[in-house]
């Protein structure tokens, strides 16, 4: 048996149960006036006569269930019908109809035509063996005509029904679709910048703490250096963790707090600082004129900056050499871009130590989620070994330089680009 439409609901199956009567019992009172001669009826009535209401209660009952089973239910419905070929003063038309109904607001095409031809069939039956002696063929044919063309109206009105409430569904569909993609790209979003966060910061305060008890009893100036160092990068893991919620909240329809500015290459310096304190030695070269870049490519270049500090702090060893390179191309016929390159260069002096696999937290997926991040802002990321280190490059999309414009009697200083 056919299934109907995917996820489109039946109109009334899930109504009270009096709001499904007020369907039922007018339809079946138009069929006990309109379909039964009752005013035929002998006094007392015979057995003959009490049949005809009881088959029409019978078939109400049965489209009780013409939404969970229609084809079923219009099957017994039709079958009922045929007994007024044995019963002169029963001639039903709407229990069939709206069997018709459900079946074509319910099942696919290729069911509810041929239940349509059908009831056409059945209604044809009806009313051409349904003939008073004064009844003339023509006089029958137009009536059968007439609910014929009933019987198709019928038939396009639910199947129409059925288009439009798919076209809602599939709609719905597709909004619930976007939605739960929409969450799932924030959780990822959220994912990496707790990842970032987090580890960055946790790398460097475990080899700050490892470095201050090392020499807390020969060298103590040097440990209360890593101790305040372990506190700054606390205090900074919590301010972006702060911040982190605080968009949380906003999104939750919460107010957000005033200082949420992600960070940005304006940070660089401070992240180059707590690298070398942790033993790296990191420099920072620019070529080229500074662009500009939107909040979400400054935030990525960031990330990928960080992430790739964070890897040589654990995996470089102390004394490592880490050469942070950016590459402005920001005039000329192509887009405006950013490229970046850290590349990293364990220590390889004859007491060189390399870090232990397990000394610092990591969960490896830090460069998985960079190349997903640069690809999701338009940009190109690779991470590869390169010689005895490891080479981190990006290329990400840039705005030109911004002019510098006059305003009424102020002198410009410089060039204009």
């Amino acid at each position: 048996m056919s299934r109907s439409p995917v996820g489109v609901p039946p109109p009334d199956a899930e109504q009270s149960v009096p709001r499904r009567l007020a369907v039922l019992v007018p339809l079946a009172v138009l069929e006990l006036l309109g379909g039964w001669e009752w005013n035929h009826t002998q006094w007392p009535p015979a057995a003959a006569d009490v049949t005809v209401p009881v088959i029409i209660v019978i078939t109400y009952v049965t489209l009780w269930w013409r939404w969970r089973r229609p084809v079923l239910v219009l099957v017994v419905v039709l079958a009922l019908g045929l007994t007024s070929l044995l019963m002169p003063t029963y001639h039903p038309a709407f229990a069939a109809l709206t069997g018709l109904y459900a079946v074509a607001a319910r099942r696919s095409r290729r069911v509810s035509l041929p239940a349509l031809a059908a009831v056409v069939g059945q209604l044809a039956l009806v009313q051409l063996t349904y003939a008073p002696q004064d009844n003339l063929l023509g006089s029958r044919m137009v009536s059968a005509g007439l609910w014929w063309i009933i019987a198709g109206l019928v038939w396009l009105v639910a199947y129409r029904f059925s288009g439009q409430a798919r076209a809602l569904v599939e709609l719905e569909q597709r909004r619930a679709a976007a939605v739960s993609a929409a969450l799932a790209a924030e959780r990822i979003r959220l994912a990496r910048e707790l990842h970032d966060i987090v580890s960055h910061a946790v790398s460097v305060m475990v080899l700050q703490a490892a470095g201050g008890r090392k020499v807390l009893a020969t060298n103590p100036q040097r440990a209360e250096q890593a101790m305040v160092a372990i506190e700054d990068l606390g205090h900074e893991a919590m301010d972006e963790l702060r911040r982190l919620l605080s968009v949380l909240r906003s999104a939750a329809g919460e107010d957000a707090p005033d200082d949420v500015d992600a960070p940005g290459l304006e940070e660089l310096e401070p992240l180059l600082r707590r690298t070398r304190e942790a033993g790296i030695y990191a420099t920072l070269t620019v070529q080229g004129e500074p662009g500009v870049l939107a909040p979400s490519v400054d935030l990525s270049a960031y990330r990928v900056i960080q992430e790739a500090l964070t890897n040589t702090v654990r995996h470089a060893g102390a004394r490592a050499t880490a050469r942070v390179l950016l590459r402005w191309q920001t005039t000329g016929p192509q887009p405006p871009t950013l490229g970046i390159e850290i590349e990293d260069e364990p220590y390889a002096g004859p007491d060189a130590t390399a870090a232990a696999a397990g000394d610092v937290p990591g969960g490896g997926l830090g460069l998985l989620g960079l190349r997903e991040r640069v690809a999701a802002i338009g940009g190109q990321f690779e991470a590869r070994p390169h010689g005895r280190g490891f080479l981190v490059t990006a290329l990400l999309p840039a705005a030109p330089t911004p002019a510098v414009i006059a305003l009424p009697g102020e002198q410009l200083t410089g060039d204009v680009p």
